[in-house]
C-alpha cells in the first residue's frame, strides 16, 4: 500500500515541478518493493527513471528503465512493458542514442495505435519528433509532430513540449514564416484556454522565432513580457528560462553592445529576485549571468558569480541545480588566457578547481586542470602541465571521456616536446591523434598533427614532411586557411632543418605558399617571418640583391608591429 501510494506520488511531484520531491518519493517506494520482482517494482523503477531524467541524469535513467523493461518481460506483461518503454525512449533522447530511440519508439507507437491508446501514442510521436530534430532530420520531426498534435486534438488535449518540437522543427528546416505561424497559434491555444502559465512559457517560442529572424530587439520584449507574467504566477524556473531567452537574444548580437544590454537585463532580473526573497530566482539567475560574464571574456567574474549560485543551490538542498551551474559554468571556454593574462587566469583556474572539488564535480575538476594545462604551457612551465595534465587524465578516464582525455594527451605531448623528450611527446601526440581521427574530428586532429610535425622535426625525422602534408590536406577539406598558414610554416622549419639543396627549392616553394595565405589573412608576424625565410633561400641560391630586399621587407613589418625578437633574427 504504501509503495503504491509512493508510486503515485512521483509523477505528480514532477507535474508540479518538483523534481527533488519526485526523485525522493520513487526512492522510497523502489526501497519498499526492492527485488520484489512484481508490477509495484515495475512502477518504482519506472518511476525513478523519470525524476532522474528531471534532474538531468540520462544515464542513470536510461539503465533504471531499461531494468524496469526487462522486469516487465520476465512478468510476460507486454501491456506494462510497452508503458515503460516510453521512459527507455525518453531516456535514449536524452543521451544523444536518436536512432535506438526511433527503432525502439516504432514499435512501441505501432502498439499504442493498434491498440487505440491514442494518448500514450501522441507520448511517443514527441519523443521521435524530438529523435528527428537530434538527428537534423526536420521535415521528418515536423511530419510526426503533426501526427502527434491531430491525436491530441482529437482528444482534446495539449502538450506544450510537443507545440515547441514542432515550432522547432520549423526553425531547424529555416521555415521562419511557419515556424513564426507555429508559435503564435501556440500562444492563441492556450490564452483560449485560459491557461496563463502555458501562456506564458509559450512565449519563449515566440521569442525565439524573433531571434531566428536576427531580431532581438522584440525577443527581448517578447521574453520579459512572459517572463513578468510567470512572476506574477509564482512559477519561477520558467520565468528564468524566459529571461535565459532574453539574454540569449542579446548575447547572439555578437557585440559589445549586445552583451552590455545583456548585463543589464540579468541584473534587473536578478535584482527582482532578490527584492521578493527568491532564493532560487536568484541562484538560477546568477548561474545566467555568470555565463554572460563568460561571454564577456571576463572568467574571473563568471567565477563569483558561479560560486555565489552554488553556495545558494547549496542552501537549498538542490544538488542537481548546484551540479547544473558547475557543468554550465565551469567549461574549458571559461577562461581567456589572452584577454586575462596568465597570472590572473591562473588564479580564476585554481578558485574554478576548488569549487569543483567541494562540490565534488569530477568533470569540472578536469576540465579546469585541462585549462591549468594551457595556462602553464603559456607560462613556459613544461614540469607544472606534465603534473596538472596526469591529474586529469586520471579523472577524464574513469568518466569515459575519450575526446576530453585526446585533448589532455595533446597539452602533455606539448610540455614533453618543451622539455626535449621527444619520445614521450611523439607517444602522446600520436595517441592523441588517432582518437580524433577515429571521432572525424578533423579540426582537433590539424592541431595535434602540427604538433607532431614539430616533434619529428625535432628529432630530424622526415616523417615530419609527410605529416605536414597530410595535415595540409586536412586545412583545405575544412576551409581553414589559418591552420594551412601555420602548417606551410611548420614545413618551412622542416626543410629547413633537413638542408640540401633540392630540399631548399622545396622550402622555397612553401614558403612562398605561405606568405601568400600571410597576406591574405593580415598577419604581419607570419608575413615577416616568410620574408625572413626566403630571403635566406635567396641568399643560399647567389641571389643577394633579392636577399637583401626581402630581409630589408621582413625587419621593416618587425619594427612596424614591435616584435623586437623578430627584429634580431632579420638582422642575425
Amino acid at each position: 500500500g504504501v509503495a503504491a501510494v509512493l508510486n503515485t506520488l512521483a509523477p505528480v511531484h514532477l507535474d508540479l515541478g518538483a523534481p527533488e520531491a519526485a526523485l525522493s518519493a520513487a526512492h522510497d517506494a523502489l526501497s519498499l518493493v526492492h527485488e520484489a520482482g512484481d508490477s509495484q517494482e515495475v512502477q518504482a523503477l519506472d518511476a525513478l527513471a523519470n525524476a532522474e531524467l528531471a534532474q538531468g541524469h540520462a544515464t542513470g535513467a536510461l539503465k533504471l528503465a531499461q531494468r524496469a523493461a526487462e522486469l516487465c518481460r520476465s512478468l510476460g506483461d507486454v501491456s506494462l512493458e510497452k508503458f515503460v518503454s516510453q521512459t527507455v525512449i525518453k531516456a535514449h533522447v536524452a543521451s544523444n542514442n536518436s536512432d535506438i530511440a526511433l527503432e525502439l519508439g516504432e514499435r512501441v507507437q505501432a502498439h499504442f495505435h493498434a491498440s487505440g491508446e491514442q494518448w500514450q501514442e501522441a507520448r511517443v510521436l514527441r519523443w521521435l519528433a524530438s529523435a528527428h530534430l537530434a538527428k537534423n532530420e526536420p521535415e521528418a520531426a515536423k511530419r510526426v509532430a503533426r501526427q502527434a498534435l491531430d491525436l491530441l486534438q482529437n482528444l482534446g488535449e495539449r502538450d506544450t513540449e510537443l507545440l515547441q518540437v514542432f515550432v522547432d522543427s520549423h526553425l531547424q528546416q529555416g521555415d521562419v514564416d511557419g515556424a513564426t505561424q507555429a508559435a503564435r497559434h501556440m500562444v492563441e491555444l492556450f490564452r483560449s484556454d485560459g491557461n496563463k502559465v502555458e501562456e506564458a512559457k509559450s512565449m519563449r517560442s515566440v521569442a525565439r522565432v524573433h531571434v531566428a529572424k536576427n531580431e532581438p530587439d522584440q525577443a527581448v520584449q517578447v521574453a520579459t513580457e512572459g517572463a513578468e507574467m510567470l512572476r506574477q504566477l509564482g512559477e519561477t524556473e520558467a520565468e528564468v528560462a524566459l529571461m535565459q531567452t532574453a539574454v540569449d537574444a542579446l548575447l547572439g548580437m555578437g557585440t559589445k553592445a549586445g552583451r552590455d544590454r545583456a548585463l543589464r537585463v540579468g541584473m534587473a532580473s536578478l535584482t527582482s529576485f532578490r527584492e521578493s526573497d527568491n532564493l532560487k530566482g536568484d541562484a538560477m539567475m546568477l548561474h545566467v549571468l555568470a555565463d554572460v560574464y563568460v561571454h564577456r571574456g571576463e572568467g574571473d567574474i563568471a567565477v563569483e558569480a558561479a560560486k555565489d549560485a552554488v553556495a545558494l543551490f547549496r542552501q537549498l538542498g538542490d544538488r542537481p541545480g548546484e551540479l547544473r551551474v558547475l557543468h554550465g559554468v565551469v567549461r574549458p571556454g571559461l577562461i581567456n588566457i589572452d584577454a586575462l593574462g596568465p597570472e590572473r587566469a591562473k588564479r580564476t583556474a585554481d578558485e574554478a578547481l576548488r569549487m569543483c572539488r567541494q562540490s565534488e564535480d569530477k568533470r569540472g575538476e578536469a576540465a579546469m586542470l585541462s585549462v591549468l594545462c594551457q595556462i602553464h604551457l603559456a607560462q613556459q612551465l613544461p614540469d607544472e602541465v606534465v603534473t596538472r595534465s596526469e591529474e586529469a587524465l586520471a579523472l577524464l578516464r574513469q568518466e569515459g571521456d575519450k575526446r576530453g582525455e585526446a585533448k589532455v594527451l595533446h597539452l602533455a605531448a606539448k610540455a614533453y616536446l618543451a622539455r626535449g623528450d621527444m619520445d614521450k611527446a611523439l607517444r602522446l601526440a600520436s595517441e592523441a591523434c588517432t582518437t580524433f581521427s577515429n571521432s572525424c574530428e578533423q579540426r582537433e586532429e590539424i592541431e595535434v598533427m602540427k604538433t607532431l610535425v614539430a616533434v619529428h622535426t625535432a628529432k630530424g625525422c622526415r616523417e615530419a614532411l609527410e605529416v605536414a602534408a597530410h595535415a595540409l590536406e586536412l586545412c583545405k577539406e575544412v576551409k581553414d586557411r589559418s591552420a594551412e598558414a601555420t602548417v606551410l610554416q611548420l614545413m618551412v622549419y622542416a626543410h629547413r632543418k633537413f638542408g640540401d639543396h633540392r630540399v631548399n627549392e622545396e622550402m622555397t616553394a612553401a614558403a612562398k605558399l605561405a606568405l601568400g595565405v600571410f597576406h591574405e589573412l593580415k598577419d604581419h608576424k607570419g608575413v615577416a617571418f616568410m620574408k625572413h625565410f626566403l630571403a635566406q633561400a635567396a641568399f643560399e641560391k647567389g641571389d643577394h640583391a633579392v636577399a637583401e630586399k626581402l630581409n630589408r621587407e621582413a625587419l621593416i613589418v618587425f619594427r612596424e608591429i614591435g616584435d623586437k625578437e623578430g627584429q634580431a633574427t632579420a638582422l642575425h
